[in-house]
């Protein structure tokens, strides 16, 4: 019961200091309009869910792509996907290119945005003595026994990849309002 309480009290805390941010309150609805001005925000009510399994032997990247764009998907992110691998390709970060093992892996964490034509993935993997690394997910990375992936569609939404030349030089996210048919 005491670490009830003091869990309780952290998250008061946690929840109290998010509204003494650098920003004061009243600036926040124009930070928002900025960014939807600049097709970096959007909200939806709408999202269907996608769950799939992939077996042994299988890609992880391109088995996802290969998903989103048999059904069209404008626009996903991922929910959850666990999993093992046999083989791992993973860029870390300002790397440029991939790093690769070989062994038995847990997917502990896939996250990130995706579509038809693109995507932005983030894997995180444990190695056999519970090391935790992750990078970018680039194709090679093949299944073990199992993977099963959960991605949200956005019904109301459209992703596209853009370079950003006034900020990173990447391919960067740009989100779009999308009119949809919806059954009911």
């Amino acid at each position: 019961m005491r670490a009830f309480i003091i869990i309780c009290s952290v998250l008061a805390f946690v929840v109290t200091s998010l509204g003494q941010g650098s920003a004061p309150v009243s600036h926040s609805r124009d930070w928002v309009q900025q960014l939807a001005a600049r097709h970096e925000s959007l909200a939806t009510e709408h999202m269907r869910v996608h769950i799939f399994r992939l077996r042994p032997g299988d890609d992880l990247l391109e088995s996802i792509q290969t998903y989103v764009r048999a059904r069209h998907i404008k626009a996903a992110i991922v929910l959850s996907a666990v999993g093992s691998l046999t083989k791992t390709s993973i860029r870390f970060a300002n790397q440029p290119g991939a790093a690769e093992r070989s062994g038995h892996f847990e997917i502990v964490s896939l996250v990130g945005t995706i579509e038809q034509d693109g995507e932005h993935l983030h894997l995180s993997i444990s190695t056999e003595t519970g090391e935790t690394i992750g990078g970018h997910l680039l194709p090679g990375c093949k299944i073990y026994t199992t993977a099963e992936v959960a991605i949200g569609e956005l019904e109301d939404a459209r992703f596209t990849r853009e370079t950003d030349r006034e900020g990173s030089g990447w391919d960067e996210l740009k989100v779009f309002p999308e009119k949809t048919q919806r059954l009911k």
